[in-house]
């Protein structure tokens, strides 16, 4: 069963993934970016801590840890993992040389380098079959008798798309970035299949195993067509066209737009082929996992609906809107072909380094880039978003379907009283981030209870 309208509330890697772990939004967890402080985020609610309670053996396994704090205290009892922290960028960044590129392809060299042998972000070097034959390792010292909940985050899909087996250069100028993504994805769909035989062979994904596909975000080369923008007050401010990568911008849902794919059997029996495109959050999928698992009960039984219309279990209403945000946008960098030099500056002010050695963002930035986001709410097919911008914010909705960007005044008696209500309006209003940020709309047009929720 493919769920094909499942929205990420906040595109970048650390955010995403607590959400999917933990079923809350940036705002209840409070990772609100990428290497957020440890000790700003809820990490009790991880689904990997009911997991180990109820007897599982539970394993994160990931090739890139730079921009991530996934760890142990999501209820992990073992992490497969580059070292993170400052090594990882500092290393990564210059240890390119024919030396350490051989010296990290002998065996043992996880114990001397440990923050580049698997390291996806040390693209000249990285083999994406050594990443998994250290899991392979770690799941073959474990005991054969308890099951496992297992989470692999596989990360070559990302900047700057490319491997030792990519077909494709890792120089950033070499081939298109779109050309390099395409064939960064046909190295992760080879490792999904490696994955795949692996876990078959160890006898951990057989015919009692929930297997559960999904992505933490997506990925923008820019919006195609261009749409057309249409001001609903003469003086507003543009937008702008977003630039690509993920996590910069809500007007772009190549960023945030994503899919979950269940598949196997489940406590309530085996999941049913097809798909839907009812409107999810990755909030649902924890309490999804859980009672597919047999580990919470089911406020439906997601399997007597035609074609799994209603597959999710313990989602008690139909969302109309998912609230979504963007994460920590370093000025003058490019996401789509970022500047390893502006990259390694905008980090080394932006981010402390802590004493177990990991990095977090610092306080003072923190600050500032809250006040930098954008906030929106979208049910896949359309979005409306307060839009920060040096000259002005603009409230901004783009119909995706018809390619079409309206733009609106923040506070409607800016427009004489003659503006017309945006769509998504009433969402907006029930979106407690959103609420705030665009409160005359929201005091001047009195919300009626659909019944609907966020």
């Amino acid at each position: 069963m493919v769920q094909t309208n499942v929205i990420a509330p906040l595109a970048r890697t650390y955010p995403a993934w607590t959400t999917i772990l933990t079923g809350k939004s940036p705002a209840e967890h409070g990772a609100r970016f990428n290497l957020t402080s440890p000790d700003q985020v809820d990490t009790t609610s991880s689904i990997g801590h009911n997991f180990r309670n109820a007897g599982y053996r539970t394993i994160y396994a990931t090739d890139e840890t730079r921009f991530s704090n996934i760890g142990k205290d999501f209820g992990f009892d073992e992490v497969v993992a580059p070292a993170p922290g400052l090594a990882d960028f500092v290393l990564g960044s210059f240890a390119d040389t024919p030396l350490v590129n051989l010296a990290i392809q002998l065996p043992g060299a996880e114990w001397m380098l440990p923050s580049l042998v698997g390291n996806r972000a040390f693209a000249e070097a990285y083999r994406p079959r050594r990443f998994l034959s250290l899991l392979r390792s770690k799941l073959q010292d474990g005991a054969p008798e308890a099951p496992v909940f297992l989470a692999v985050h596989l990360c070559l899909a990302h900047w700057p798309y490319a491997s030792t087996d990519t077909s494709v250069s890792s120089e950033p100028n070499t081939g298109t970035a779109r050309a390099r993504y395409r064939s960064a994805l046909t190295e992760v769909d080879h490792q999904l299949g490696e994955l795949q035989r692996m876990l078959h062979e160890l006898d951990i994904w057989n015919d009692e195993t929930l297997v559960v596909v999904l992505s933490d975000h997506g990925e923008s080369f820019g919006i195609n067509p261009t749409p057309t923008v249409q001001s609903n007050h003469p003086g507003l401010p543009s937008p702008g066209f977003p630039i690509g990568g993920h996590g910069g911008s809500l007007l772009d849902p190549a960023q945030w737009k994503t899919f979950a794919m269940f598949h196997g059997h489940s406590q309530l029996g085996n999941i049913p082929a097809g798909e839907s495109d009812q409107l999810l959050s990755q909030a649902d999928l924890p309490p999804a996992i859980l009672a597919l698992s047999g580990l919470s009960p089911p406020e439906t039984n997601p399997l007597n609906t035609l074609r799994g219309r209603n597959m999710i279990p313990s989602l008690p209403h139909e969302r109309v809107a998912v609230g979504i945000e963007t994460g920590f946008r370093g000025r003058g960098l490019d996401p789509t072909n970022p500047d390893l030099s502006v990259a390694l500056g905008i980090g080394l002010s932006s981010y402390l380094l802590r004493k177990d050695g990991r990095l977090e963002m610092s306080p003072a930035t923190f600050d500032i880039a809250m006040q930098d986001k954008d906030f929106g709410v979208t049910d896949g097919k359309q979005v409306l978003v307060r839009v920060e911008r040096g000259q002005g914010s603009i409230l901004v909705h783009a119909d995706f379907e018809e390619h079409v960007w309206s733009i609106y005044p923040v506070h409607p008696e800016d427009g004489a009283g003659s503006t017309p209500p945006p769509p998504l309006l009433d969402a907006a209003c029930e979106d407690k981030e959103l609420r705030i940020r665009i409160a005359a709309w929201c005091n001047s047009s009195p919300l009626k209870d659909s019944g609907h929720h966020l």
